[in-house]
């Protein structure tokens, strides 16, 4: 079968088209389509079936048995509940896989029998589609404070440059439509660039506005870092833009910060109720995390938290010696 669709490809159009015909029909030989009656008809005949099963049995175990009606009543009860098992476990699996071979079969040939011609980007779609963008444009700059509004534009702008960058690869250079489609191509370059840096510059201004409001170190990390990955998809389109790379490594330190100063509060909180080794475990927690850090500054904080360490240590060896008497 798959030398057959490999001998497909180097075949001509009409060719194929009578190749596809002809498998076609040798395949529905192939595929016999198996036993299957609608579930009215066939449970009318197993019923019929069972009833002349029923009057048969009565008519010989009548002289031979003290209670035929149980036995014959129980033979023809065995044959309906013997006939749904054989409909729905059997004829049912042998024809569902029938469906499902003929089914791939069509979706196979259909690829070869009839091709989708893909749709040229005209002119005038062209036109509409940069017009498009520039009113969802002008829509986000009067929202300004709005992050999502600037996403779904340049979202749309993306939109638009795979399609240009498609086109460009199946068009001429003799075409008409190749200076319009790179002119457009420019322009929403240069929508998609100023929507990128304001949905980001908002995503970190929020994220700053929203931390003030939350209490929990958890939350306040999920929100970092969902802001940080916002940050790096920004990063990703313009890798060289100073403000975002700044930004990037801005709420990485702070991720940093929050985590540090949760370890440290902690601490401080063990070492008040004298749990000094769970103090200098989360002082260590801290150290770990600072290690991450690229901020120069962090060598002052890490000579603290060391000094700290060694002063929660001689706590501990003082709790742990005996008292003299």
């Amino acid at each position: 079968m798959l030398k057959f669709f490999q001998s497909l490809k180097n075949q001509k159009p009409a060719k194929v088209k009578a190749l596809v015909i002809n498998s076609k029909e040798n395949a529905k030989n192939f595929y016999k389509k198996p036993l299957w009656l609608p579930a009215f008809p066939y449970y009318s005949l197993v019923l019929i079936f069972s009833l002349l099963l029923f009057a048969i049995s009565l008519v010989v175990l009548h002289e031979v048995e003290d209670k035929p009606f149980w036995i014959a009543g129980l033979l023809a009860t065995t044959s309906i509940f013997t006939a749904f098992i054989f409909r729905e476990f059997f004829l049912r699996k042998s024809r569902d896989a029938f469906l499902k071979a003929q089914k791939r079969l069509d979706d196979n040939l259909r690829v070869f029998a009839s091709p989708k011609k893909r749709e040229k980007l005209t002119l005038e779609k062209n036109l509409f589609l940069i017009r498009q963008i520039e009113r969802k444009s002008e829509a986000a700059k009067v929202l300004v404070d709005l992050a999502e509004v600037h996403r779904n534009v340049f979202e749309s702008c993306n939109e638009y440059l795979n399609l240009v960058e498609k086109e460009l690869k199946e068009i001429s250079a003799e075409s008409p439509r190749l200076v319009a489609i790179l002119k457009g191509k420019r322009k929403v370059e240069q929508i998609r660039k100023y929507h990128v840096l304001v949905w980001a510059e908002l995503e970190a201004q929020n994220m700053m506005n929203s931390l003030e409001n939350l209490e929990k170190t958890s939350e306040k990390l999920r929100l970092t870092r969902r802001t940080l990955e916002n940050l790096k998809i920004a990063l990703s389109y313009y890798p060289n833009e100073r403000k975002l790379v700044e930004s990037v490594k801005a709420v990485e330190e702070l991720m940093v910060s929050i985590k540090v100063s949760s370890h440290i509060k902690k601490a401080n909180r063990a070492s008040s109720q004298g749990k000094y080794n769970v103090a200098v475990e989360y002082y260590q927690n801290a150290l770990n995390v600072l290690e991450q850090s690229k901020d120069v500054e962090k060598h002052v904080l890490i000579e603290k938290i060391n000094q700290e360490i060694q002063r929660l240590l001689g706590e501990e060896n003082k709790s742990d010696q005996p008292e003299m008497s």
